[in-house]
């Protein structure tokens, strides 16, 4: 519902900046044509221009940069708790108001415009039809109602054939059938029907009216073998009393106006398209702040993962690895142990990571020996491999990230982890349960995340550290004598002897 009230809202800034600039700057150029298109996009971007994705330099300038650190799921397991249904669950917001106020004045709009083409399909099985010049036209026996059209038929009331102006009024609506304001006229009342409430929708439809009249009178006065007596027939011209408003009327509105647009002549023609040209684009430049922040474009070089690599270390001193290149996944070692592959969170084959593409490839990371992810795999894993894509959303677990343990380093870290900048992360490991209890304690049970920073000198910090009776393998590597000769095990009472580079 709040994208909704964005799209709307986004919507009707646009129509606001594209009326304003119309009025400012162009309604009073003789290029009707050119202003046509203008007010017929002003009814079609608003409603596209939302939901198209922000370019990322737009972005960069209306936002501050979020740094977003990607994380596997713990999957922690739920309470023991058995959830009862809410007797209760709505609540009465005054937002609930605004909308059902906005439903219902659409509905009155929208039955307001089906009633009109019911309307106008009565009219027509009343009226007398005849085909003249090429023309529908129908003879109204209703005297009040004004000559208009609506797409090709044309509507005139019966003494009107009878009038010395019979010609000009019928070349008038045959001029409306031919550039087919109907289309434009129909589209506005569409507009108001998603934008009543906005006072710059309702200006538009009055515009692109009159933009109508305007293109017509233009053509009238290119074809008509005596221009003066097409102005002198729009005086004198008695109108009725009954105006339709999904059609286009023939009416003395604006007359003066119109008059004084049909004796304009451009002195430039050039200078105004090119200012015609030269505010289109800085409308479209100005529209960018109402595209979609969230869908940001790649108006730069596409940033990828391409370089990240994935291992799994085993007691024996092998591992399996795998890199992304910027042609895709690629396996380092021989995968002799049965490494897994873990995709979006399901088990997958190597041929369909294989397959994936840089671009789409969002996390890369890997699971230890013996650990388990989402309970897909056994206890007694040799590792695995995941990777999520940029479609994949994480499924929310009960417990967030921002609740979570966290070691940094091997130390506790209590703040946001949204401030570890993720180009200085080596690696992150996440133990859960026994795992998390056996290294951690009791009060961890819930799972603790381990992360490891790049500028981190893990072999001194770990010595420093390292208080409890727990042998830490820092790396792996092949003893020339035998310098030890006690082997310490975790969970004996004796300070482990620590030997580098074989001294103690």
């Amino acid at each position: 519902m709040a994208y909704l009230v964005e799209w709307q809202v986004k919507a009707a800034l646009i129509v606001v900046l594209m009326v304003v600039v119309f009025a400012l700057f162009l309604s009073k150029d003789t290029l009707f044509n050119r202003n046509r298109i203008w007010l017929l996009s002003t009814l079609i971007l608003p409603w596209i221009v939302p939901v198209l994705a922000m370019p990322a330099s737009v972005r960069s300038i209306f936002f501050a940069e979020r740094t977003i650190i990607e994380l596997p799921d713990l999957a922690i397991p739920l309470s023991n708790q058995v959830a009862t249904p809410n007797q209760s669950s709505f609540t009465w917001e005054w937002s609930h108001l605004f909308i059902t106020i906005y439903l219902l004045v659409s509905l009155v709009l929208m039955i307001r415009l089906v009633w009109g083409y019911i309307y106008l399909v009565k009219l027509k099985g009343k009226s007398k039809k005849l085909k003249v010049r090429g023309l529908n036209l129908y003879l109204l026996d209703d005297e009040e109602i004004n000559p208009f059209s609506f797409f090709q038929s044309v509507f005139v009331p019966q003494s009107v054939m009878e009038q010395s102006n019979r010609d000009h009024i019928l070349n008038h609506e045959q001029a409306h059938c031919r550039q087919w304001h109907s289309i434009d006229i129909t589209l506005a009342e569409w507009m108001l029907i998603l934008q009543w409430w906005n006072p710059f929708a309702w200006w538009l439809r009055k515009l692109i009216a009159q933009n109508h009249e305007f293109c017509v009178d233009k053509a009238m006065m290119q074809t008509t073998e005596e221009p003066k007596q097409y102005q002198y027939s729009l005086i004198n011209y008695l109108p009725g009393s009954t105006s339709l408003r999904l059609v286009n009327n023939f009416s003395q509105s604006l007359i003066k106006k119109r008059i004084i647009m049909m004796n304009n002549t451009i002195q430039n023609k050039f200078k105004t398209q090119l200012k015609g040209v030269f505010i289109a684009f800085l409308t479209a430049i100005a529209m960018l702040a109402c595209t979609d922040s969230d869908k940001v474009s790649s108006d730069k070089v596409v940033e990828t993962l391409a370089g990240s690599r994935a291992v799994i270390n085993y007691e024996d001193g092998t591992n399996y690895s795998v890199v992304l290149t910027d042609k895709g996944l690629v396996e380092e070692s021989e995968n002799i142990k049965g490494a897994q592959f873990i995709l979006n969170g399901e088990i997958a084959d190597w041929s369909l990571l294989k397959g994936l593409k840089t671009h789409e490839i969002k996390s890369l990371g890997q699971i230890p020996v013996g650990q388990n992810f989402k309970d897909v795999l056994s206890a007694d894993n040799n590792g695995a491999i995941f990777v999520m894509t940029k479609g994949f959303e994480i499924p929310k677990s009960d417990q967030s990230i921002s609740d979570q343990i966290i070691y940094l380093n091997g130390e506790r870290y209590t703040k946001d982890i949204n401030s570890i900048s993720p180009d200085n992360i080596e690696a992150i490991n996440v133990l859960k349960g026994e795992a998390a209890i056996a290294k951690y304690g009791e009060d961890h049970s819930q799972g603790v995340i381990e992360i490891t920073t790049k500028d981190f000198e893990s072999t001194s910090h770990d010595l420093e550290s390292n208080s409890s009776n727990e042998v830490v393998v820092v790396g792996y590597g092949k003893m020339e004598d035998n310098t030890v000769n006690n082997i310490v095990k975790k969970g004996d009472n004796v300070q482990p002897e620590i030997i580098i580079d074989k001294n103690k």
